[in-house]
């Protein structure tokens, strides 16, 4: 019987990742115009003119990785917006919640989504920018399987965070609060916009005290796995950190979706 309840998830969550593919290749055009005029942008401003106001090269690779943090974090408030309307708004979750499907597999299916439309969004900036940059980023030094590695950890912390926070508050206290109020401090005060080791030369004790926010060891980790000759937070801790961190989160999303969506029902599929 838990053989055939687990097939059947599984075959679900299929067809509703299909389907979520389906509707990305009708956007794919978008999708590659955006990568294409973001990566432009952004290496424009780390390649030409930063370099020009006095920003030292060295710092350059730092903190254009650091961007790419920046992207993803901003592209998976786009989506849990989209999320939120449908939960709060169309309600067309209910819908999928009737499927023969356990509550938390439908909610991976929107993990896993969120996560291919982030990566196909994100890959034209992170490859094409580390190209148009090779001046200031050694190419033959980026360690790939490390770095895809974190790459996709950060994104799966980041797609169940942004999840449990678009399911978890009400649709208008979600968009008029949950930036300044939540996020501005996570991604101001996570390494995103200077490396950590520039923080801790200067202030141990800041230093610190960014190590308590998540957002820093996905920063320091893409640098670490990037540019394996400065000096970054060891990749190993970032790893383990953020990998710590998913049972966290995940028990975040299972409250969340325990607290907003039809108790009666969750009660017998959660």
């Amino acid at each position: 019987m838990n053989t055939f309840i687990e097939l059947s998830n599984i075959r679900v969550l299929y067809a509703l990742i299909s389907k979520d593919l389906y509707v990305m290749r009708t956007k794919m055009k978008d999708i590659c115009i955006n990568g294409i005029v973001l990566t432009l942008c952004q290496t424009a401003l780390f390649g030409i003119f930063f370099p020009q106001i006095g920003m030292p090269e060295k710092l350059v690779a730092s903190i254009y990785l650091g961007t790419v943090t920046n992207l993803i974090f901003s592209l998976n408030n786009a989506l849990a917006v989209r999320i939120l309307f449908d939960v709060h708004r169309v309600h067309f979750i209910e819908y999928q919640m009737v499927l023969s499907i356990n509550t938390m597999w439908l909610l991976a299916s929107y993990i896993l989504s969120m996560m291919i439309e982030i990566i196909l969004s994100s890959i034209p900036s992170i490859v094409f920018g580390f190209l148009l940059l090779q001046s200031y980023i050694d190419l033959y030094a980026i360690r790939i399987i490390p770095f895809i590695g974190i790459y996709l950890l950060s994104l799966a912390c980041l797609s169940t965070f942004f999840l449990s926070m678009c399911i978890r508050y009400p649709f208008t206290w979600y968009l008029d609060n949950i930036w300044p109020r939540r996020f501005l401090l996570l991604i101001n005060c996570g390494c995103v916009f200077f490396p950590w080791f520039n923080v801790y030369n200067v202030s141990p004790t800041l230093g610190y005290l960014l190590l308590c926010n998540p957002v820093t060891y996905i920063s320091e980790g893409l640098r670490a796995a990037a540019l394996p000759h400065t000096q970054t937070l060891p990749l190993w801790i970032c790893a383990a950190v953020l990998l710590s961190l998913m049972p966290f989160l995940i028990l975040l999303l299972y409250k969340s979706a325990q607290k907003q969506l039809d108790p009666v029902f969750e009660q017998g599929k959660l």
